[in-house]
């Protein structure tokens, strides 16, 4: 369709008398409403020309009037279908019906409210552009989750506190949900648990490790955000920091908060298992505690399983266990172990689960709720002991013994043949690698300080055996 001429236009301008004009401007402000909103920083386009929106909302109830003026005259006057007039008329209905389809989409992705017609929808757009930025949470808004995740088209940070979810891109305007007008069926986890999609916002986050957390973590808080505040909350759960390690490893494999009740135990940690994480405790730096930060936001995540009825409550805290790449063990699941001066223990398979200074509450709760059974023996637990009285001999030298053969074998087969290209020399390496890595994680170290000094330094085999003989007292596991 070809654009009207300008000596058409010029006569529409004579015969309408100043009409004409009014709906030239509207198409105007019609034209680049449309491209703000279009935009992918819409927001800021829209911050940048405040004044477009009220233009165009204060001059909507006049050029509907212009408009049934124009279009009765049309009729009266049977204006044949190419008149140029019918063509701009034509061409601002579809501007409008644009306009309006993505004003009511900017304003629900942004409030989830939407106006009921055009004119209130541009009304919360103009509230929603004069209003400043959503801020990040502070001191008095509890954060449950805080992490970078992806979007398209770009990566940001999330946080999500009690009452709302903020989203803050690198590239574009942040994003703020207020819960309580979410639904829980309004958050999806995507298949392979690696994104979520957030319905009626338009927005999809994606994380390899973070996205099932906070789809539970959303799930939770949705289920509790209309409960009332003065409800009452259940007082058979007890709380406190505590770390987990295995057997023979002392070192804690994982900081966080042990939740304790009437489900069992469960450990919440403060943060995902990483790769940078299991490279640390390769080389034996133990995991950090936990931070008060931290502490306040498992602690508020407690709050709220704490409104929920006990049949709902043990589903969620096993679910967030999940998320989170905890651990949860039932009551019939786990044992109380013998007690330190100052830390309280308890068992579950190899697992072990330490409380350092548990508070009064957790012995009442304990009371209640006790766990399948306790290990009596303290000498059974090796926080209390490194060797099990009665071990025979070989059972306490047996890492000497195998270093030993293994060296002898290696350094014997030089004799003969020069390493490498001999059998028995092979065998002796061998030997004297796996000797030495499955004795540095029994000292509750781990198997990289045998395994370099035994695989990757080979100048130093020669003196390695002799380390671990000279040096044995100093590598005793540490005590927590």
């Amino acid at each position: 369709m070809s654009a009207p001429t300008a000596p058409a236009l010029e006569s529409l301008r004579r015969q309408l008398e100043g009409r004409w004009e009014r709906i030239e401007r509207a198409r105007e402000r019609y034209t680049r409403l449309i491209q703000q909103l279009s935009s992918f920083r819409w927001q800021s386009a829209l911050r940048g020309q405040p004044e477009l929106l009220k233009e165009t909302r204060e001059h909507e109830a006049e050029l509907t009037e212009v408009l049934a003026y124009v279009e009765h005259r049309a009729r009266r006057e049977q204006w044949p279908r190419e008149h140029a007039g019918l063509r701009v008329l034509q061409e601002l209905r579809t501007q409008r019906v644009k306009l309006e389809a993505l004003a009511h989409q900017r304003l629900a992705q942004a409030t989830l409210r939407n106006g009921a017609s055009f004119t209130e929808a541009l009304s919360g757009l103009e509230s929603l552009t004069l209003a400043l930025p959503p801020p990040p949470p502070g001191a008095d808004d509890p954060v449950l989750f805080e992490d970078w995740m992806l979007s398209w088209p770009s990566p940001g940070r999330v946080w999500l506190t009690p009452d709302r979810l903020l989203w803050r891109p690198w590239f574009g305007d942040p994003i703020q949900v207020p819960l309580a007008a979410l639904q829980p069926e309004a958050v999806t986890l995507l298949p392979g648990w690696i994104g979520l999609h957030l319905k009626r916002m338009g927005l999809t986050l994606f994380s390899l490790s973070y996205a099932e957390t906070l789809t539970s973590l959303l799930r939770l808080r949705l289920r509790t955000v209309n409960m009332a505040h003065g409800q009452p909350q259940a007082n058979d759960v007890a709380t406190s920091p505590a770390y987990c390690h295995r057997v023979n490893h002392l070192s804690p494999e994982r900081w966080g908060l042990g939740v304790f009740g009437p489900h069992g135990a469960a450990l919440l940690p403060a943060h995902h298992r990483t790769f940078l994480g299991f490279c640390l405790r390769l080389v034996g730096i133990q995991a950090r505690k936990l931070q008060p930060a931290e502490l306040r936001r498992l602690e508020s995540l407690v709050e709220h399983l704490r409104r929920l009825p006990p049949g709902e409550r043990e589903h969620a805290l096993r679910e967030l266990t999940r998320a989170r790449d905890g651990r949860f063990w039932p009551l019939t699941g786990f044992q109380r172990g013998p007690s330190t001066e100052q830390d309280l223990i308890f068992q579950s398979g190899k697992q072990y689960l330490v409380v350092p200074q548990p508070p009064s509450t957790l012995h009442d709760v304990l009371q209640q709720h006790r766990p399948a059974g306790d290990i009596r023996s303290p000498e059974r637990h090796p926080l209390v002991r490194s060797l099990q009285p009665g071990d025979s001999w070989f059972q306490e030298n047996k890492y000497r013994l195998g270093i030993a053969a293994g060296a002898a074998l290696f350094y014997a087969s030089a004799l003969w043949a020069p390493f490498p290209g001999n059998a028995v020399s092979y065998a002796g390496y061998a030997l004297l690698a796996l000797t030495s890595m499955s004795y540095t994680k029994n000292r509750g170290l781990t198997v990289l300080p045998g395994l370099l000094f035994s695989l990757v330094f080979y100048p130093l085999l020669t003196c390695f055996p002799l380390i671990l003989v000279f040096m044995w007292g100093s590598l005793k596991p540490k005590q927590q």
